[in-house]
């Protein structure tokens, strides 16, 4: 079966051939059918074709073709093709497919017929109505803002003539564009460098850095500052010749701390002097916590503690006498005690507004046996538990109630040892606490007990208190 039936006319002015098809090779015309006078490409246009152009390629078409058999079935035609010219005479074409025919029959299944773009059909591209709107910036999939692209659309107005064009791109443009981040809001965050030991020495020329941000010296009063700081947490470091290197993450927040003295925010770099094997242990706990934390360092010498003899050796806390004891080879001092003051209230002399470390130093420990033993206890809530509600306060200065809870109060317990830091503590997740409940006699308060580390004398081997297996960290069974 033939795949087409394309019958050629070769028209020319010397062989005067009229009737549209080509002839054979034996000069029959291979064509099934001529150009009808009814058809788009008449005679006379054939004439015309060859007296402009002398010659021309013609296709009948397959309506008029009697051979075409019976039984050939075919499906619609297409739309015409362009014309093969873009001026002068040309040809173009439109085709069928079969549907069902038998093997030996021939079924016409494509036709053609000449078209003319002359002086009066000039191509002419499709028009376009005007542009719609641009569309929303779009950014990539890995971004919130920034650059991006849009896009908008137009339609077809009017469609191409006479061979113009109409690129479907036309009809759609994309543009850049930004789509803005939200403006980082910053802030002034100043911190103070001071001794742990005495917070009212200030340290200068520490090297002080925040994050990634800028490492600065802190000047004579210990204040370092940085002006363009967003709202987070950071790493705070700081590094001095004298004193052992100091880290802590702190929170900044622009909207509450923007420029505040570190009197307000609490933002002090508690930093301990080197020395050579002294021990210093620094308390300190959070603006909201409790009125009062107490600093408890129990030591003897020969053994450690059992839980029958931990109160009948030394002991160091706020109501030793001149905060300074000397017993069984170790020279200790409270260096400085430490409680908030709220509403005009507080029950140690060395009250503040702001936070302030509470620390011990330990001398002679090193190279005997024995055992150091430290723990922290609520102040208030140990004096307030012997006292029923409406019964007198200890004093006329002492706090009506407490201002927080002792697990809550972000307290922090760092040990030092000559000039490393050895170990940290954080309430609640570290040490043992007992005696959490409320006390019988008063239901608001707590004689609660945070026991934290044991340091053995002879290898300086600090271990957290478990209170309950024999061995170091029983920590003399936390009194029990």
């Amino acid at each position: 079966m033939r795949a087409a039936c394309i019958v050629v006319l070769l028209a020319s002015v010397a062989s005067g051939e009229s009737d549209g098809c080509a002839a054979g090779s034996e000069g029959s015309p291979t064509c099934r059918a001529h150009v009808s006078p009814g058809d788009a490409t008449s005679l006379l246009q054939l004439n015309s074709l060859k007296l402009e152009t002398g010659a021309a390629a013609l296709t009948t078409r397959c309506s008029t073709d009697p051979l075409t058999p019976p039984s050939c079935e075919v499906g619609d035609w297409t739309d015409w093709g362009a014309c093969s010219k873009t001026s002068g005479w040309g040809v173009r074409t439109r085709s069928r497919n079969v549907i069902s025919a038998k093997s030996s029959e021939d079924c016409c299944l494509e036709e053609g017929e000449t078209c003319k773009i002359g002086e009066d059909c000039v191509p002419e591209d499709c028009k376009f109505d005007e542009w719609g709107p641009w569309g929303a910036c779009e950014l990539s999939d890995s971004v919130t803002c920034g650059q991006g692209h849009k896009s908008r659309d137009r339609e077809v107005k009017e469609e191409a003539k006479c061979g113009g064009t109409c690129a479907p791109s036309l009809g759609h443009e994309v543009g850049d564009c930004e789509k803005m981040c939200p403006q980082e809001i910053l802030g002034k965050l100043c911190v103070n460098v001071r001794e742990a030991a005495n917070f009212n020495n200030k340290i200068e020329k520490a090297m002080v850095t925040l994050g990634e941000k800028e490492q600065k010296q802190s000047d004579s009063n210990g204040d370092v500052c940085w002006d363009d700081v967003a709202t987070g947490d950071y790493k705070l470091k700081a590094k001095h010749e004298d004193y052992v290197d100091w880290t802590k993450t702190v929170s900044f927040d622009v909207g509450t701390s923007d420029g505040a003295p570190p009197e307000f925010t609490g933002k002090f770099v508690d930093m301990v002097k080197k020395t050579t094997g002294d021990w210093v242990i620094v308390l300190k706990w959070g603006e909201e916590g409790m009125v009062d934390l107490d600093s408890y360092t129990y030591f003897k010498n020969t053994a450690p503690f059992t839980s029958a003899d931990i109160y009948n050796h030394c002991k160091l806390a706020y109501d030793t006498a001149q905060k300074k004891l000397n017993c069984e080879g170790i020279n200790s001092k409270l260096d400085q005690d430490h409680c908030f003051e709220v509403e005009g209230k507080y029950t140690c002399e060395s009250h503040s507004k702001s936070a302030k470390p509470e620390t011990t130093t330990l001398k002679g420990v090193d190279g005997v046996d024995g055992e150091v033993i430290f723990q922290v206890v609520n102040h208030w809530g140990s004096k307030m538990c012997w006292i029923a509600p409406g019964e007198p306060l200890p004093s006329p200065n002492f706090p009506p109630k407490d201002t927080g809870i002792f697990k809550q109060s972000k307290a922090e317990v760092t040990v030092y040892h000559g000039d490393q830091l050895v170990a940290t503590y954080n309430a609640p997740d570290d040490g043992h606490w007992q005696w959490s409940g409320p006390c019988g006699k008063n239901p608001d308060a707590s004689a609660e007990e945070w026991w934290l580390f044991s340091i053995d004398r002879k290898t300086g081997t600090v271990t957290p208190c478990d209170c309950a297996t024999q061995g170091p960290g029983y920590c003399g069974g936390c009194g029990r």
